[in-house]
């Protein structure tokens, strides 16, 4: 942006030119009026730079109300809203911007009235509209001092609307395009941000994928311990049922070993016969079952752990 110096002493050339035309053209120059008009510019300003800016805002109105001061109106809406803007009022900032940007469109304010207006908007949080002002200012002047300002707040615009590479492209141009820009640094620590922004979206993406597989591996085992324990339910119902079975029949074997003996054919034992009953033989092979599916059971447990570690 222009030093403080430099746009006064661009208004003081901007001063001189009504008088400097009266004089070579003969004409009375209302010496009086000019004189005092321009002390008061000059005041103003000097307010300004003090940072009085109310009081600067007061004598810089003065003048608008002139009517014998009309070749002094221009610089003097600019700068009512410079101080505007410096005491933050960006409404009445913006209105007088848009005033002076529509009534003075040939002074030599203009450049840095567009510029400012583009700025209010971004201060107002008007990304979209601010990020048009902007391409519109550096389109008309791309040699101007204010452009790599602009194409700054353009990038800082599209940052904070989430568009970061659009803002990373912008901020690499004011890095490479205005190195001696003060906006090089704000520029340098926006795309480090953006840099961290990108590994932090990559470390959440290993994060969502590995919590993904651990829900898939989770919801895999709880169906399993589901299964085991249903089996392992069925599998205890019919032991139960088979040692009942087993206990009615040995009580019923002793109650007949206690009856008085008869006389009975001993029968001949067949080939399937093989001194066990069917029972027991099944209680055996349920038990079997039940272990193999518990020590199937713990390894999974186990697995599960050591997956989780």
């Amino acid at each position: 942006m222009k030093s403080g110096r430099t746009l006064f002493l661009l208004l003081l050339w901007a001063l001189s030119l009504p008088l400097a035309a009266q004089q070579n053209s003969g004409t009375p120059s209302g010496l009086t009026g000019n004189v005092g008009v321009e002390k008061e510019m000059r005041r103003g300003l000097d307010l300004f730079k003090e940072g009085s800016y109310n009081e600067a805002l007061y004598v810089f109105r003065e003048i608008t109300l002139e009517n014998t001061y009309s070749d002094y109106h221009g610089s003097s809406y600019f700068w009512i809203a410079k101080c505007y803007l410096a005491l933050s009022n960006l409404d009445l900032a913006e209105e007088n911007f848009d005033f002076f940007l529509g009534d003075f469109s040939g002074h030599p304010f203009h450049e840095e009235s567009l510029y400012q207006k583009g700025r209010i908007l971004f201060l107002k949080r008007k990304y979209q509209e601010g990020i048009g002002v902007f391409y519109d200012f550096i389109e008309r002047w791309p040699e101007s001092s204010f452009a790599a300002n602009a194409y700054f707040w353009i990038a800082e615009s599209l940052f904070l609307l989430g568009h970061y590479r659009e803002a990373e492209t912008l901020f690499q141009l004011v890095l490479s395009d205005y190195p001696t820009s003060f906006k090089v640094e704000s520029a340098r620590y926006r795309l480090s941000l953006i840099d961290i922004f990108d590994r932090e979206k990559v470390l959440l993406d290993l994060l969502k994928v590995s919590h993904e597989e651990y829900i898939n591996s989770l919801d895999d085992f709880q169906r399993r311990e589901r299964t085991y324990e249903q089996a392992l339910s069925v599998y205890q119902r019919q032991i139960l049922n088979l040692t009942q079975t087993l206990e009615a029949e040995r009580k019923a074997a002793a109650l007949a070993a206690s009856r008085p003996a008869i006389d009975v054919p001993t029968p001949v034992p067949g080939p399937e016969d093989s001194g066990i009953s069917d029972n027991l033989l099944k209680l055996v092979d349920l038990k079997n079952r039940a272990l193999t599916l518990k020590e199937y059971y713990v390894d999974l447990m186990e697995k599960q752990y050591q997956e989780g570690m």
